[in-house]
C-alpha cells in the first residue's frame, strides 16, 4: 500500500476553514473516485495553521495511474479555487505503508498471539509488508495505545501515539 501525503500551510485560520470545507465537500471524494482507497485529514496543532491529508493507494502502480490520469486536473481545480497568492502552500510526499494497527478492528487473520490480556491479530497484507491489525483487550475494556502489547512469539511490541 502506498501513502500519499499533502501538507497545506495557511496564512490564517479563516483561509484554512474555507479550504477544509472545499476539501471535505468535494476534493476528497474526487481523489477517491480517481483511485485512492481512503483519505484522512488532520488539522495540526500549533502555528502556522496546517492540515495534513493522507491518501492510501493499493500500490505504486495505482498511485502512478492517479498521477498520470487525474492529479494535474484535480490540483488545477484546487489552485483555481485557492491560488497560492492567497497565502497557502503545499508540500507533497509519497511512501510505502509498512505497517498499520487499529484498536478494536476485527479481521479474519491467519495468525494471532495472546499476551498481557490483549489479542493481536497478524493480517497478511496485499503488499509484502506485514500489518498488525485488530488489537483487542480481553473482557471488552478499553486500553491505551501503550498498554504492554506483545508481538507474535511474545516479544514486546513497540507502540507510538503518533502513527
Amino acid at each position: 500500500m502506498l501513502a500519499y501525503t499533502v501538507v497545506c500551510t495557511f496564512k490564517n485560520e479563516t483561509l484554512a476553514q474555507e479550504w477544509q470545507a472545499w476539501l471535505m465537500g468535494e476534493h476528497l471524494a474526487d481523489v477517491i473516485a480517481a483511485g485512492a482507497l481512503d483519505a484522512e485529514v488532520v488539522k495540526m496543532d500549533g502555528t502556522p495553521v496546517r492540515c495534513e491529508v493522507r491518501y492510501h493507494f493499493e500500490s505504486r502502480d495505482a498511485f502512478n495511474r492517479y498521477e498520470r490520469e487525474h492529479a494535474a486536473r484535480l490540483r488545477g481545480e484546487g489552485l483555481k479555487k485557492f491560488p497560492l497568492d492567497r497565502g497557502l502552500s503545499y508540500v507533497r510526499s509519497v511512501g510505502e505503508t509498512i505497517g498499520r494497527r487499529e484498536v478494536g478492528a476485527t479481521t479474519d487473520a491467519p495468525a494471532s498471539s495472546k499476551g498481557d490480556g490483549v489479542t493481536v491479530e497478524i493480517v497478511e497484507p496485499k503488499s509484502p509488508a506485514a500489518t498488525v491489525k485488530g488489537a483487542k483487550p480481553r473482557g471488552g475494556k478499553a486500553r491505551s495505545a501503550t498498554g504492554g502489547r506483545r508481538k507474535a512469539g511474545g516479544a514486546k511490541a513497540s507502540t507510538s501515539e503518533s502513527a
